[in-house]
């Protein structure tokens, strides 16, 4: 399992990720590596000085090493995954793309105007309110919808760390999962017996579907894989299936884009105000 770490492309590092728990508890070998970040790993001249994506290609460099390296810590070459969070979940996406989408993908979101404001504007745009929930959503149906094994989850538990640190209207928080991935309640003192049993979980799962691309088993609480229905797990103190996840915005987003692109307003229906 090659853990890709988050934060913005800028920040983060793989020291920051211990994954003892996770590979003595599941029998795993867990390997995180590092990247450049900030303008030392993704810089762009636009030209062939600098063609930027540094950070990108030391992710494949440190898989290529995998590859060669890993039978010797008792690693199986043929059976790696990598997974992420945050921009490390982003980067899981960019290296299953095909090169020869990159160029339709520009096009898609920062074509059509060579105005540097505008295309900060439709860059802040894609960045914005859809970053997480929706584009999560739609991955999972492409994922889905090529023959992938394909599971969802929502992350909707109030870590006792963080609960002096945000409102009480804030559950699941961005990355909050990563203590229950990394088995954290083991590694320290203090944790409770509920973020103990829901870290024993979590870890359970990832390593499943690392194992066999199939995250349920027994004792643990059915997954449903994400088909059709779309149904989901809402993982946190009460863990239970769910279906249509983020439905609703993702069909206002997709009607949004499409009307957008075909030049229709989508106020022209109405007749007053």
């Amino acid at each position: 399992m090659v853990w890709i770490h988050g934060g913005g492309l800028v920040v983060g590092g793989a020291s920051t990720y211990d994954g003892l728990a996770l590979s003595a508890h599941e029998n795993v070998v867990v390997v995180t590596i590092q990247y450049r970040l900030g303008i030392w790993g993704f810089f762009s001249t636009g030209d062939e000085h600098s063609q930027g994506n540094w950070g990108h290609l030391d992710q494949v460099a440190a898989l290529r090493w995998v590859q060669d390296n890993i039978a010797n810590f008792g690693g199986n070459p043929d059976s790696v995954t990598i997974f992420g969070e945050s921009a490390g979940g982003q980067s899981v996406s960019a290296l299953n793309l095909s090169e020869e989408l990159t160029p339709v993908a520009v096009e898609k979101y920062l074509g059509g105007t060579d105005d540097p404001v505008k295309k900060k504007e439709l860059f802040l745009d894609l960045m914005g309110d859809v970053i997480f929930g929706v584009p999560s959503v739609i991955v999972a149906r492409n994922h889905r919808d090529a023959g992938g094994p394909t599971y969802m989850y929502e992350f909707e538990y109030r870590p006792s760390f963080a609960s002096h640190k945000r409102p009480v209207t804030v559950v699941g928080d961005h990355g909050d999962e990563l203590f229950s991935v990394f088995g954290s309640p083991f590694l320290k003192e203090g944790a409770s017996e509920e973020e103990t049993n829901l870290s024993r979980m979590v870890m359970r799962f990832w390593a499943n579907f690392a194992r066999n691309g199939n995250p349920n088993g027994d004792g643990l609480p059915h997954w449903p894989e994400y088909d059709q229905k779309e149904g989901y797990l809402q993982i946190g103190a009460t863990t239970q299936a769910a279906a249509g996840l983020k439905d609703k915005e993702v069909t206002f987003w997709t009607e949004l884009r499409a009307r957008e692109a075909g030049g229709k307003s989508p106020q022209s229906d109405h007749t007053e105000l």
